[in-house]
């Protein structure tokens, strides 16, 4: 009796089987007719896609000073001017400095020039801007120059607040 059941289970996925191919190969092999989704498609209006040409994105620097962020390291402590740093980080500024040095880089073929924001005497810079050789070579000690970047973070040190700026900072 096993060997009957056994036998009609084997039939029946055999059969199974065959009718699937059968319905697969009716699918493949059927006359071409429209299909409703297709029909639908067909008929849909065809609209020609013109790409906009891209204007130029403008970034507007913010009203954020750096004298505004050299108060609030004299009012923060150290760990409340290290969260305000981190806050700073991704802010377009525009700042006016003095190129106080341009120094090599220890390792690299670039150049820090170093900028003094406030004038003040007790510090020798202010931040740090990496540029190329073509760049560095047309500063000079004591140019006023126009810092103009997305800040990438900032610290405090020996009671100075240093800023490290994105590549996409131009100095003018």
């Amino acid at each position: 009796m096993k060997l009957v059941f056994k036998v009609l289970k084997w039939i029946g996925i055999v059969i199974g089987l065959l009718i699937s191919i059968i319905i697969v190969l009716g699918i493949v092999y059927a006359p071409d007719k429209p299909k409703v989704a297709e029909v639908v498609v067909a008929q849909a209006p065809v609209v020609k896609v013109v790409p906009i040409a891209a204007k130029p994105v403008v970034k507007v620097p913010s009203k954020l000073t750096w004298k505004q962020v050299q108060q609030k390291s004299e009012t923060m402590t150290d760990l409340q001017f290290e969260d305000y740093g981190k806050s700073l980080s991704g802010t377009y500024v525009k700042w006016k400095g003095i190129v106080t040095d341009v120094k090599s880089q220890m390792f690299g073929s670039n150049f820090d020039v170093h900028i003094n924001f406030d004038n003040n005497k007790q510090s020798s810079f202010d931040t740090k801007i990496e540029v190329s050789r073509s760049v560095a070579v047309k500063l000079n000690k004591g140019q006023v120059v126009v810092v103009e970047g997305t800040i990438d973070k900032s610290m405090e040190a020996i009671g100075m607040v240093f800023m490290y700026f994105k590549n996409d900072t131009t100095i003018k």
